[in-house]
């Protein structure tokens, strides 16, 4: 037909079925009888100067190969279906569709490879002869490719089953022999067909990794694992095969989904001993790092190396830290800082980085041990002032320590570099590093001997700074340094005794002493001048709630016999207008006031003293609850 407006016409109409997003009418477009007219009419595009010659490459360039026959005659229409979908959507109309068109199509052709593949696991003779196929044939053969690439697409269909039917598929491949399939593969055949197979073993440890670690334990002659370790130090850099590998032994080592003792000891320890070494030593026989090395290693196969020794330090825990000691790890895998290419060396300032950033106290001790910051300061001094990935990486190492207080690594910097330091200006990180480096040493410096004597008999509180902890400074009232908490308490104890007396003296009886002294009696003569209460406390210097009062004891015995003492009160008051101060007899009273006069004041006054003694009393209960809650012990009256 040369009736180009009604084709593109009808254009227009086909594309506007497809927009409608309707399931059912897609599937009946999509059938054999009808697909060849929708995908004519979809040809005239009018945005298109030249007509689109679908239906020819359909039916003459499209060829349908069946590495194993397939009987069932809806199977194989569900497969051709499921191939026109895919060109409708990629090819004749990728930039028409909308998200929600394309998103049906592509469920269709999703719900049609999850029915392919059900009735190929349910056919009893399919699996055992595609096997024995691949049994059958060598790497030589032209099938075997074939045979390969079907394997391949039929386990990564497999993924989309349900559990059940997942679980019951993978086991039936394993069981017919899938890793030894695998294996043949890794050990003769090109690096196209080797990345095919990978991409087998990682559709089967999405599944179940277990089974993987399994096999590659068990086996004999461990070719399996052997082979995955070649290819990942050896493999062509532009094949994507060190790729693919590398992203296999992260999901095999990762200790998360190791379940049995087998998977956390044996495998492990398989790595370790057999294999690890092996990967280290790439990168110290690499020509660009070492003149005596054996050859030219890609910089892609160093980084993926350095990639995969950051997740076996982030993920092992004692395993890589032997293997540290055992090997000088970090050391060797620093060595990559030599490199010309810049990434690269920031890639094993990353390994540095990760080894710091788990806090681990052995890790951080080797690094400081073993001068392993040497090539990585060095290559920042190079760098110079350049605001490039490679200083951004060595300033955030810098900041982490300092952040973090790590004191090991922080002295380290600062004792080793800290004289190039002062030349650095464009950030602050090297002038807070020096300054928390100042800031510890003052503090060491600061404990005295009895703190140093309690932090030798505590080692874990000198840890957490308790060589000054629970204690406090007790200053007197003119600012005279008395001692530590400790000391304070005991004196506040040997106050008690001293303060329960002057709380248990009848305060009518003193009173009455006194008017007996006023009266000129014997009694005044033989007790001598009444003290007069004054202040006596220690100030605490602890803040606005450091208000413990504390009483200087006075002498005992004969001391207070020879020199008369002040008796300690808790809460002072102005002396009595009466007192007269002197030494001598009691004072006596102003002329003109005669004895019932007095008898009057004294009553007076004895009420306002008992009022005075219940307010000491409340104090000293109040002040005893806060002393309680410093840790110190009183016994009020």
């Amino acid at each position: 037909l040369e009736d180009m407006p009604s084709l593109r016409h009808m254009f227009r109409i086909v594309k506007a079925a497809i927009m409608l997003n309707e399931p059912s009418l897609l599937e009946e477009m999509l059938k054999e009888e009808h697909v060849m007219d929708v995908v004519g009419a979809l040809e005239y595009d009018p945005d298109l100067t030249a007509q689109q010659k679908h239906r020819e490459f359909l039916q003459s360039c499209v060829q349908f190969k069946e590495v194993v026959p397939i009987t069932d005659a809806a199977i194989l229409a569900k497969i051709h279906q499921t191939y026109r979908i895919q060109y409708l959507k990629d090819v004749i109309l990728p930039r028409a569709l909308d998200d929600a068109t394309y998103a049906t199509l592509s469920s269709l052709a999703l719900f049609n490879n999850v029915e392919v593949v059900s009735a190929l696991q349910g056919d009893a003779k399919f699996l055992p002869e595609l096997f024995a196929r691949l049994d059958k044939h060598t790497p030589d053969d032209p099938e075997w490719k074939e045979l390969v690439a079907f394997l391949q697409e039929f386990c990564s269909l497999a993924r989309h089953l349900q559990q059940s039917a997942r679980h019951q598929l993978f086991g039936r491949l394993v069981q017919l022999g899938l890793f030894n399939v695998v294996t043949r593969i890794m050990k003769v055949s090109s690096d196209h067909v080797k990345l095919k197979a990978t991409d087998i073993l990682l559709s089967v440890m999405q599944h179940d990794v277990g089974v993987m670690r399994d096999f590659l334990h068990r086996q004999d002659d461990k070719m399996l694992f052997s082979l995955l370790v070649r290819e990942f130090i050896e493999g062509s850099a532009e094949s994507g095969l060190p790729e693919q590998i590398s992203e296999l032994f992260k999901i095999l080592l990762d200790p998360e989904t190791m379940e049995t003792e087998v998977e956390k000891n044996e495998f492990l320890e398989d790595f370790y001993d057999k294999y690890l070494h092996k990967i280290l030593l790439v990168i110290v026989n690499d020509k660009h790092i070492n003149k005596d090395g054996t050859r030219y290693v890609p910089a892609t196969t160093l980084g993926l190396i350095v990639d995969l020794l950051c997740f076996c330090v982030q993920h092992h825990s004692y395993r890589v830290k032997y293997f540290t000691l055992r090997s000088h790890l970090v050391e060797k895998v620093l060595k990559v800082i030599n490199r010309r290419e810049r990434w690269l060396v920031c890639s094993g300032i990353r390994f540095l980085r990760t080894c710091i950033t788990i806090k681990d106290e052995f890790f951080i001790r080797h690094l400081a041990k073993n001068n392993v910051f040497e090539p990585v300061m060095n290559v920042f001094f190079e760098n110079g002032d350049r605001y490039n990935l490679l200083n951004s990486a060595v300033l955030d190492i810098v900041d982490f320590i300092r952040r973090e207080n790590l004191k090991v690594l922080v002295t380290h910097l600062v004792e080793q570099y800290g004289h190039r330091f002062h030349d650095i200006d464009y950030v602050e990180a090297f002038k807070a590093l020096k300054l928390r480096y100042d800031q510890a040493q003052e503090r060491q410096g600061s404990v005295g001997p009895e703190g140093a004597a309690d932090a030798a008999a505590n080692p874990e509180a000198q840890g957490n700074g308790g060589a000054i902890r629970n204690r406090t400074f007790v200053f007197s009232a003119s600012g005279e340094h008395v001692g530590l908490g400790l000391r304070r308490r005991r004196e506040e104890r040997g106050l008690d005794k001293e303060e329960e007396d002057y709380f248990d003296n009848d305060v009518s009886g003193d009173w009455d002493t006194a008017g007996s002294a006023d009266s000129g009696g014997p009694d005044a003569q033989q007790e001598g001048p009444r003290p007069a209460p004054g202040r006596n406390a220690a100030a605490v210097g602890e803040g606005k709630q450091g208000s413990d009062v504390a009483a200087q004891p006075s002498g005992a015995g004969q001391a207070q016999q020879q020199q008369p003492s002040r008796m300690p009160r808790l809460v002072d008051y102005d002396e009595d207008e009466d007192d007269q101060g002197g030494t001598g007899n009691a004072p006596a009273g102003p002329p003109g006031v005669t004895p019932e006069k007095r008898s009057k004041e004294d009553e007076s006054l004895g009420d306002s003293r008992k009022r005075l003694k219940g307010s000491e009393s409340n104090q000293l209960a109040g002040a005893a609850g806060h002393a309680g809650k410093m840790g110190a012990q009183w016994s009020p009256a």
